[in-house]
């Protein structure tokens, strides 16, 4: 029997592509909980090869990357993700739509786990997690990482590590439009925050970190780094004579997403800038481009960003 007898010209083959579960476990866990409701995804099995002589590719491993956007983006989950850095290695078992799986097992075919938190204008979307798992497998744990035969779920258990995706309601009432309504910031020493009107609030969390794993190419998280872009509204001379004082001071900040949830975030992790742009016609309008950028590398503190 030949290599590729079974591959023929078959129209009933034809697979739609996507993601439509995905779930994870902490090895020593008791079962597989949730992430959210997903979309958009990307899933990416590169073969690892190197050219011959005759320039001919030979392929010694594959690197898998898959990546989905949960619009499951709540209080409820985004102010516990340091869970998913501290409890990690995981187990994934990402469910395809045609009844196949991606199950990884962390003792056998190890991955790591990134995320981001995207929050990417007025209103226009969902607020979303992306999620990304990523490693090497060799061409003998293909077969066993995809499959129609997962994993089961398990029965969830106070004790695992991540019970606390078990309590969470990913339905409807937790999917929350992205932007923001109120921003807010200060300098360090002041005691009042001040309030501007303002369009187009950005703002991002991400996992950072170099790969681990040795060969496995594990992605690993050492920090969460923050960005905020939003264009300021209020350009009057009292507004463009502080334009200097945001350089000059260090610079706490303050913002109010849709759902009434408040992000902190201290001087010691950030810092602002501000630019003055004027640009077009009069039914244009002057604004000042804020931006902001820093890191968080102590975890336990995370919780305390974020406020309902």
């Amino acid at each position: 029997m030949g290599v590729f007898d079974s591959w023929t010209f078959n129209l009933a083959n034809l697979r739609a592509a996507g993601v439509v579960s995905a779930k994870i476990r902490k090895p020593s866990d008791d079962a597989y909980y949730s992430v959210g409701i997903p979309r958009d995804a990307k899933i990416t099995v590169k073969p690892l090869s190197k050219p011959d002589t005759k320039l001919r590719p030979y392929t010694w491993a594959h690197m898998v990357e898959i990546t989905w956007q949960s619009i499951d983006a709540g209080y409820n989950i985004v102010h516990q993700l340091d869970k998913l850095i501290t409890n990690a290695p995981f187990d994934f078992k990402i469910g395809l739509t045609d009844g196949l799986y991606f199950n990884p097992i962390a003792s056998s075919t190890p991955m790591g786990l990134k995320w981001k938190i995207i929050s990417g204008g007025d209103a226009d979307d969902f607020r979303i997690i992306e999620y990304t798992i990523a490693g090497v497998i060799k061409e003998s744990e293909i077969a066993t990482v995809i499959t129609s035969s997962p994993a089961a779920d398990g029965s969830p258990n106070p004790s695992d590590a991540l019970y606390f995706l078990n309590s969470i309601d990913f339905s409807s009432t937790y999917l929350m439009p992205n932007g923001l309504t109120t921003l807010y910031f200060k300098a360090a020493d002041d005691g009042s925050y001040a309030n501007t009107d303002f369009q187009e609030g950005k703002f991002t969390f991400e996992t950072i970190g170099e790969d681990g794993g040795g060969g496995r190419k594990n992605p690993r998280t050492t920090a969460i780094k923050f960005t905020f872009d939003a264009k300021v509204l209020q350009t009057s001379e009292t507004e463009i004579d502080l334009v200097q004082a945001i350089a000059l001071n260090q610079i706490d900040l303050q913002l109010i997403a849709f759902d009434g949830v408040a992000i902190l975030l201290s001087h010691d992790v950030f810092q602002l800038t501000c630019e003055v742009d004027s640009e077009g016609n009069a039914d244009k309008i002057r604004s000042l481009a804020f931006h902001g950028e820093g890191v968080i590398t102590d975890f336990t503190s995370w919780n305390g960003v974020w406020s309902d």
